[in-house]
């Protein structure tokens, strides 16, 4: 990935958090006609979230309605949790990585992103 690709996610990631929000404005708005067409009264809360095919590549600011997750995590969080709740899906992401944190079965490794001359490492959480 590239300064510059970089730099393009960082500005698309306004327009795709204002999408999210059109759609959590638009849920409230009809949260009964929703609610009923899905045949499901026990939602309590609606979350948004932006799934990303990787992790971004720097650090975000963290939005109160937004929740950013990427694909690897979601898609092993899925694998190896059975039956996983919504609103512990939103808290994983939400709440810095720490070891304590981890779901069973998971570790905490590096993942070194090359970015011209430099390199951004962030931990990543993977199944053992």
């Amino acid at each position: 990935m590239r300064c510059s690709q970089v730099g393009n996610r960082i500005r698309d990631l306004e327009k795709w958090k204002d999408q999210i929000r059109r759609y959590l404005t638009f849920f409230s708005k009809n949260e009964n006609i929703i609610k009923s067409k899905l045949k499901c009264t026990k939602i309590s809360q609606v979350y948004g979230m932006l799934l990303f095919r990787w992790g971004m590549p720097i650090p975000v600011v963290t939005e109160t309605d937004i929740v950013y997750a990427d694909w690897s995590t979601l898609s092993n969080i899925l694998k190896v949790i059975e039956k996983p709740k919504i609103s512990e899906i939103n808290k994983f992401f939400r709440i810095p990585r720490d070891i304590n944190q981890i779901p069973r079965q998971w570790k905490i490794e590096r993942e070194y992103i090359q970015v011209a001359q430099w390199t951004y490492i962030r931990p990543i959480i993977v199944s053992d």
